[in-house]
Parts: structure tokens; sequence; C-alpha cells
């Protein structure tokens, strides 16, 4: 009920606050306690909250759909009850940035994630679909600041975890004798730390005033995520702030991060703590234009197209529509 959308857009109230405060408590709604904790509820697609956005969405998309209308199912399986509501719609699940996909039409954030979600079978045999495609995710240029002129410190931004290698990010910047600003929800507790390592500085969680300072003004970006990253997007914020990025040579980052050019990636300790050393060298004009491929003025177009593709296979010659 709270969204706010551009003029000429209708907004369809299907959940409200009082429902999150009554299935998940005060700490889905009360902002002080998820920019501290974050989330801490489990997500689960049967519970109440989902199974009334179902019934709602249901009967509002019954009551406005033509034929050929897209529906696009950003939470993926937790949204699935919608889309066999409405098989005559066609169904579109984009950004997909997860181990699991179930609509027939597919957009996956990276390379990367659509081969794991595809599997070995897409390797083995000749498995492959030509209407499960990627795109990156998008980006508004407004958002960021592009700055040449840095500060002595190395960024984290993002939920604080063993997961996303905080420990890894302390440890290597205190070996390469680089500060480092830690920006995010939950607590080095959760790490084993009794303390603030003395080359560290907590700042809690980071508005997009905040992210926009921080980002702009760090030499690096630190993300050492353990698992396979379906896109890692504060790298590519960054990028648009002109700062190079330091990430695990595995997942989407391959895609993501040109070696050398706009970050580095690593496999080993020493790679991380050379690369914070090094990464102050790199041309943060570099950084900019790798970033700005994704912006929203390019990622549209990408699904225009895609769009178009699918439509094709409803009203013209599908594949073979020239």
């Amino acid at each position: 009920a709270d969204s706010q959308v551009p003029q000429n857009v209708e907004h369809v109230t299907v959940t409200n606050n009082a429902l999150f405060t009554h299935v998940y408590g005060t700490e889905y709604t009360e902002q002080q306690a998820w920019k501290q904790k974050g989330f801490s509820h489990y997500y689960d697609v049967n519970d109440q909250v989902h199974r009334i956005y179902w019934n709602n969405a249901i009967d509002e998309i019954e009551k406005r759909k033509q034929p050929n209308d897209f529906i696009l199912h950003f939470w993926g399986v937790g949204t699935k009850p919608v889309a066999d509501a409405h098989p005559d719609l066609i169904n579109v699940e984009p950004g997909i940035g997860n181990g699991n996909g179930f609509a027939r039409w597919r957009v996956y954030e990276s390379n990367s994630v659509r081969s794991a979600v595809e599997g070995v079978d897409s390797v083995n045999f000749c498995k492959q679909d030509w209407y499960h495609i990627t795109i990156g995710n998008s980006f508004d240029l407004e958002d960021f600041d592009y700055n040449s002129n840095k500060q002595d410190y190395v960024l984290y931004i993002g939920r604080i975890g063993y997961n996303k290698g905080v420990d890894i990010a302390i440890e290597a910047t205190k070996a390469a004798g680089k500060r480092l600003k830690i920006a995010g929800q939950g607590s080095l507790a959760d790490l084993g730390y009794t303390s603030t390592p003395d080359h560290c500085e907590l700042v809690g969680y980071a508005d997009p005033l905040h992210r926009r300072f921080l980002m702009s003004n760090a030499e690096s970006l630190f993300i050492g995520s353990r698992y396979s990253e379906p896109f890692g997007g504060v790298t590519i914020e960054a990028a648009l702030s002109g700062t190079p990025s330091i990430t695990p040579d595995w997942g989407c980052f391959p895609e993501t991060i040109v070696q050398g050019r706009t970050g580095f990636r690593c496999r080993t300790f020493s790679d991380f703590v050379t690369a914070l050393k090094q990464a102050p060298t790199l041309n943060s004009l570099q950084c900019r234009l790798h970033g700005e491929q994704y912006s929203l003025e390019n990622t549209a177009p990408q699904y225009e197209r895609y769009f178009q593709d699918v439509l094709n296979t409803y009203t013209a010659q599908g594949w073979y529509t020239l």
C-alpha cells in the first residue's frame, strides 16, 4: 500500500503492513530493526502473507487481463500459483538469481547462474532452450557519483556474514596495510569477533545517499563471496562510482569484472592482498564505462527485444519469425 509508482502507472494493493506485522512481527515494518539486523524471518513461500498475496493478485489480474499480456514474476516460485492461475497469459521470470526457475520464459542475471540452474544435462545433451536467456541487472546512473579522486579506504558493503567473506576482507586488508569500512546489516560477532579490529570501521546500514558517498570515495570495493554470486550488483554500483572491485574468480565475476582493468579476480589469500595493493593504480574512467553497460538505458532495449521474441511465438512464426 505504501508503494510509489510513476504517473500513469496503476498500483494495485494486494498486501499491507498490518499483514506483514501479524505474520513476521514488527521487524519487517520498523525500519530501525531491519536496518540493523536485516530480515531474520524465514522466507516460507507458503506462509499466510504469500497465500493472501496469491489470492488477491490472481483476482486483480483476472479483472484486468487482455490476450497476450505478460506477467513478470520477480519473486520466482513465490508467485508460481499466480502463473498457474493464468496459463493463458505470458508468464516470464526476469532477473533469476537463485537455484530455481519454473516459467517457460526465463531471464537470468548471469550466464553463470543460468548454467547452474540448467544443469549438467545442458552440457552432456542437447538440452538448451533458445528462450532461456541472460540479461544483467540494471542501474539508474543518477544514483551514483563518478569520482576519480579516492580516499585511502577499502569498502565492504552488504550482509555481514561468512557467506560474503567479510572475514576474508578483514584479514586481507590487515595484511595489505589498508583501512576497511564495513557497511551493512549484521554483526562481526557472528564471525567470531569479540571486538572491531583496529583497521576496521563499522558504518552500519548505508542508505542510498550514504552508499553513494562510500562507493565514490573508496579506492576499491571488496567482496569475498564463498558461494557462486548470481550477479553481485555491488560491483557494478562500485564501477559506476569509478571504483574497481576485488572478488573471487567464480560465479558471475568472470562476466562482470575485467581482470586488471575494472578490478581483480582472486583465488588465494596472496591474490587478494596483491589486488588490494594494485587496485588504486586502475583507471577509474574504465570502471565507469564498464559499469554503464548495465544502465537502465542499455538494459531496457534488451528486454524489449526479448519480449518481442517471446511474443512472436504467440502471434507469428516463433523462432523462425523474420
